[in-house]
């Protein structure tokens, strides 16, 4: 199946933000059923080897997945000062608000690729937003890193499979019909445009089915990073692939940093195997 290249609702500029916040608020009561709990743990040993004392998250919407991400990088007393930022092209007020001194967000509109010269000392990731970027878009964000010797890890559940992954988006709106009540910023509009004026349901399914038939194939991305990397040669992009639910579903990864710290990085896998294990990853 071909990767199409046509963009989603939630991501034009002309969507209501009441539509837009709803799908991340439905995002991030998926994201407590623990998708990302494998990719929260790999962040932790990177941590290790790049000593970053920032977590810059980038294409965050609400972003209330970086509370358990804080817990995760925490746990055994380290990383103990770290400080998270949520960043997005389209930030909302609503969530600048944090009850973690040590979450932030970043007020203002930040894209992807810009956000690698505006912070130092970070280790920049992101989740379920890699396949909304094109690939000239891919290789700007990969080039921007890069040149700027910045590391990233980046997370996309969204696979190009029918069976597994496009046919049971035909669930999505139920299961939004039964998430939206705990939602933490419900409203009598949210009750009005998901069950009275179920608007909301038919976006979630709509691009629900086009963030599956726009991911990138694992050989598609190392094509891309090829690319950068024969540009800049002493950086490294490492694609890879956690398994979920017993290979049911996948989880690709893409890490990026200067060769030196990937070599860091190599050596703790080996010390850790445990929690390279715990990935399932597979290059």
């Amino acid at each position: 199946m071909k990767r199409i290249k046509i963009r989603e609702i939630h991501e034009k500029s002309w969507c209501p933000e009441l539509f837009r916040d709803s799908l991340t608020e439905f995002l991030s009561v998926i994201w407590t059923l623990g998708v990302y709990t494998q990719a929260m743990e790999r962040i932790k040993l990177l941590l290790k080897g790049f000593k970053s004392r920032y977590i810059v998250d980038l294409c965050s919407g609400a972003g209330d997945y970086m509370t358990t991400l804080l817990q995760t990088v925490k746990e055994g007393g380290e990383n103990g000062d770290i400080i998270l930022y949520k960043t997005d092209l389209y930030p909302n007020k609503k969530f600048f608000v944090s009850e973690d001194e040590q979450i932030r967000y970043w007020q203002e509109s930040l894209a992807a690729d810009r956000a690698f010269s505006k912070f130092d000392d970070a280790l920049f990731t992101m989740f379920s937003a890699l396949h909304h970027f094109d690939e000239p878009e891919i290789l700007k964000i990969f080039s921007h890193a890069a040149r700027n010797n910045k590391c990233f890890s980046f997370f996309d559940v969204s696979q190009r499979r029918f069976f597994t992954d496009i046919f049971p988006n035909v669930f999505l709106p139920g299961m939004l019909w039964c998430a939206a009540p705990f939602f933490k910023r419900f409203t009598w509009k949210h009750f009005v445009f998901i069950y009275l004026l179920p608007i909301i349901p038919l976006i979630v399914f709509v691009d629900g089915t086009l963030s599956r038939m726009r991911a990138y194939k694992q050989n598609e991305l190392q094509l891309l990073a090829a690319r950068v990397q024969k540009r800049y040669p002493a950086y490294s992009i490492v694609v890879s692939e956690m398994s979920l639910m017993g290979g049911m579903q996948k989880i690709t990864e893409v890490t990026g940093c200067p060769r030196s710290s990937m070599e860091k990085i190599k050596q703790l896998e080996e010390e850790s195997p445990a929690e390279t294990s715990a990935g399932e990853m597979k290059k």
